[in-house]
């Protein structure tokens, strides 16, 4: 119990300097030169400002913050993965990796787990293999933002500003993410 703290502490504590911001960013655009052109291709992205107001929008971005982007990258990037401080860190460890990809699939799984008994107006989307490979992708960017910056934050605004993109500017269907 007093590693998973001690982790949680040191991300929450720990703001990225410049070059883990850019190595993030870096990421994200990564991120997006792959999922955009399957999310197009698979028919889960399509360019449409949401006509849904920008009291709205602003509302979605301000709850998206703290769930999923919050919520779902403390579960998933902090409380698994070992920090830079632990003996199984990223580079001297395989431990790290495993930890990882068994983080990234839990990740992954819990969409469609999460439309089944919760959601159900989401079973559509989080049911789509499209939807699942972005999700892969954007885990994937969020746990490499992670690991090169030892801090939440960067995780944080990646899948923050994914979900918030998603649904304002690619036509992000409702029910999911709360319109």
């Amino acid at each position: 119990m007093r590693t998973i703290l001690r982790r949680f502490a040191r991300a929450y504590a720990t703001w990225p300097g410049a070059r883990g911001w850019l190595e993030s960013l870096g990421l994200f655009a990564a991120f997006a030169a792959l999922a955009l052109p399957i999310g197009f291709a698979g028919g889960l992205l399509h360019f449409e400002v949401t006509d849904i107001g920008a009291a709205r929008i602003l509302r979605l971005a301000a709850i998206a913050f703290f769930f999923p982007a919050l919520f779902e990258e403390t579960l998933f990037r902090v409380l698994p993965l070992p920090g830079k401080d632990e003996p199984s860190a990223p580079a001297c460890s395989c431990a790290w990796w495993a930890w990882a990809a068994a983080s990234l699939i839990a990740f992954v799984a819990m969409h469609p787990l999460n439309a089944w008994l919760l959601r159900p107006a989401a079973r559509l989307v989080f049911y789509d293999p499209v939807f699942l490979v972005c999700t892969a992708l954007m885990g994937a960017a969020c746990t490499g933002a992670y690991a090169r910056t030892g801090s939440i934050w960067p995780p944080v605004t990646l899948h923050w500003l994914t979900v918030v993109l998603w649904k304002a500017l690619f036509a992000g269907p409702p029910g999911v993410f709360g319109h």
